[in-house]
C-alpha cells in the first residue's frame, strides 16, 4: 500500500487554534477605540473582520498543505505552512490503533484516529481527524489488513450481557468522576440555562436532605448524598462507554468496540499486552463478579478502564480470558504472607486511625458547641472511610501471594480497595526491586516491587513476601534470561 490521505475538512478548525494570536490586533484596536464611542469602533470594524479573516485562510491553507503517506513499513503526517514537519512512525513498532467518533463529529462523517507505539516517545503521534471511510481503511491496513476490530468479525468474539456491563460500570466509577462529569456537564449548559437553575438545584437537595433526616440537621445527609449523587453521576458516564462493547480476536489482533454518544475501536497487537490482570472490588465479591483488564500502551486511560472482559465471574473470566489470550496462563500463587502479621502491619493502622476520629467526632459533639455538627459529620466521615480502608486491609490477607511459574509471574495484592490477580510474561517484566525495613529483616520478609513494560512502568507491589524464597525465584528468572 502505498497512498495519500487528505485529512477532514474539520481539521480546518484545529488549524486556526494556531493563529488566535492574531486576534491581539482587533484588541488593541478596541482598546484604542474605547473612549470614542461606538461610531468609532464600527469605523474600524473592518480590522476585525480582516483578522478573522486571516485566521480562517490560513486554517484552510494549512489544512490544504496536510496529508498522511502511507507505505508498507511506515506512516507519514505532513503539515505546516512555512515551517513543513513530517512526523514518521514505524508500522512494525506500532501497539495500539484507536479510531473514535466523538458526538460533535459523527454528523460530519468524521472521525479521529491515533496510534501508539511500544516504549516511551518523546512526542506521540498527533490525532488525525480523517474521513469516515479513510479512517476505516487505514485502520484496518495497520491492523495487517484484518477486519478484526473494525469491521466486525475475527476468530473469537466475547459480548457481554447488559447485567456484565452494569457491573462493570458500578466497579470503575468513583466520586472523581462523577465530579468530573457534573462539571462538564455544567460548563456545557451553564451559560445556556443561567445562574437561577443552580440556586433552585441547591434548593431541591436541600430540600431532600431535610426530608429524610427525621428531625436531624440536613447537613448530617447532604455530605452523604452528594457522595451518592456524584457516583451516580459517574455510574451513568460508565454505562455510556461500555454500551454494546464487543471484544474480538483475529490472529494476532485483538479488537474492542463500543460506546453510546462516543463510538470507539481499537486495534491491539496481542504480543504487546504486556498483562493480565483479574480485579474486583470487597462489595462485588459478594456477587462473585471479576473483570479482567490488559495492559498494553494506548489503551484505556481518561476515565475508560482497558477491559478484556468487563465482569464475570472468576472461572468464567478465565475461560473467556483463555479464548481470547490463550498466550496468558499461570493462576496460582504459592508464596502467601503471614496472614496474622500481615493483618497487624497493613490493617491495624487504618483501624486505630478509624478509632481516633470516632472519638473526637464524639468529643466534638459533647464539648465543642460551636462546632458541633462540622465535628460529629466529618469525624464519622473519616470514621467510617478509614473503617472501610481497614477491613479491605485485613480482607487482603490470605489474597496476596507470588507465584514463579515457566513463562509467566503471577502476583495477588490490594491496591486502591481493589484485588488484583496479575498474570506477567517474564519477557514483559522491565525490573523487579525488593525492600526490607528493619522489622522486616527480622522476620525473614521484603516488599516485592514489580515493573512491566509499557509507556509507564506500571507497578506491582506485593507485601510481606518470603525474602529467601523470592530472591532464589528472582536469581532463578536472571538465570534464565541469560
Amino acid at each position: 500500500m502505498n497512498k495519500k490521505i487528505r485529512l477532514h475538512p474539520f481539521d480546518i478548525l484545529g488549524g486556526m487554534r494556531r493563529y488566535l494570536f492574531i486576534l491581539v490586533v482587533p484588541l488593541v484596536r478596541g482598546f484604542g477605540t474605547a473612549g470614542g464611542g461606538v461610531n468609532a469602533w464600527i469605523k474600524g470594524a473592518w480590522i476585525d473582520l480582516a483578522a478573522l479573516t486571516v485566521i480562517v485562510a490560513l486554517g484552510v491553507f494549512r489544512w490544504k498543505r496536510s496529508y498522511v503517506t502511507v507505505t508498507e513499513t511506515s506512516v507519514r503526517y505532513t503539515r505546516g505552512l512555512i515551517l513543513r514537519y513530517t512526523d514518521i512512525y514505524i508500522v512494525g513498532h506500532i501497539s495500539t490503533i484507536r479510531l473514535t467518533r466523538p458526538l460533535y463529529i459523527r454528523p460530519f462523517r468524521a472521525a479521529v484516529v491515533k496510534l501508539y507505539s511500544l516504549g516511551k516517545t518523546r512526542r506521540e503521534f498527533r490525532p488525525l481527524i480523517l474521513p469516515l471511510d479513510r479512517a476505516e481503511e487505514l485502520c484496518a491496513f495497520l491492523s495487517s489488513g484484518r477486519p478484526c476490530g473494525f469491521c466486525g468479525g475475527g476468530r473469537v468474539a466475547v459480548k457481554p450481557d447488559y447485567a456484565d456491563v452494569a457491573f462493570t460500570s458500578a466497579a470503575s466509577s468513583t466520586i472523581i468522576g462523577g465530579i468530573a462529569f457534573l462539571y462538564a456537564l455544567l460548563s456545557n449548559l451553564g451559560q445556556l440555562l443561567g445562574a437561577s437553575l443552580a440556586g433552585q438545584g441547591y434548593g431541591v437537595f436541600a430540600s431532600v436532605a431535610r426530608f429524610f433526616a427525621f428531625g436531624m440537621p440536613p447537613v448530617l445527609l447532604m455530605v452523604p448524598l452528594g457522595v451518592l449523587l456524584l457516583y451516580f453521576l459517574a455510574f451513568l458516564q460508565k454505562l455510556s462507554t461500555y454500551y454494546h462493547i464487543t471484544i474480538t480476536r483475529g490472529r494476532d489482533t485483538l479488537g474492542v468496540a463500543g460506546g453510546l454518544f462516543g463510538k470507539y475501536q481499537y486495534a491491539l497487537r496481542a504480543p504487546a499486552i504486556s498483562s493480565v490482570d483479574f480485579r474486583c472490588r470487597l462489595l462485588l465479591r459478594l456477587f462473585k463478579r471479576y473483570s479482567a483488564v490488559i495492559g498494553i500502551p494506548g489503551y484505556g486511560g481518561g476515565g475508560f478502564m482497558p477491559v478484556l472482559i468487563p465482569s464475570a465471574p472468576l472461572f468464567g473470566n478465565v475461560r473467556e480470558q483463555r479464548k481470547l489470550l490463550p498466550e496468558f496462563n499461570g493462576y496460582y500463587c504459592p508464596l502467601r504472607p503471614d496472614e496474622k502479621s500481615f493483618r497487624l502491619n497493613n490493617a491495624l493502622p487504618f483501624a486505630a486511625l478509624a478509632f481516633c476520629f470516632a472519638a473526637a467526632a464524639a468529643a466534638g459533639g459533647v464539648w465543642l458547641r460551636g462546632f458541633k455538627t462540622f465535628a460529629v459529620v466529618w469525624g464519622s466521615v473519616f470514621s467510617a472511610w478509614f473503617s472501610w480502608v481497614a477491613v479491605n486491609k485485613a480482607y487482603a490477607a490470605p489474597r496476596t501471594g507470588l507465584g514463579f511459574h515457566k513463562k509467566h509471574l503471577c502476583a495477588m495484592y490490594e491496591s486502591r480497595r481493589v484485588f488484583h490477580r496479575v498474570i506477567l510474561p517474564k519477557d514483559k517484566i522491565v525490573a523487579i526491586s525488593t525492600r526490607q525495613d528493619p522489622i522486616q529483616r527480622h522476620r525473614g520478609t521484603c516488599r516485592v516491587d514489580i515493573y512491566e513494560r509499557g509507556i509507564r512502568a506500571k507497578r506491582h507491589r506485593v507485601y510481606a513476601m518470603p525474602f529467601r524464597t523470592v530472591k532464589e525465584n528472582i536469581d532463578g528468572m536472571c538465570r534464565e534470561a541469560e
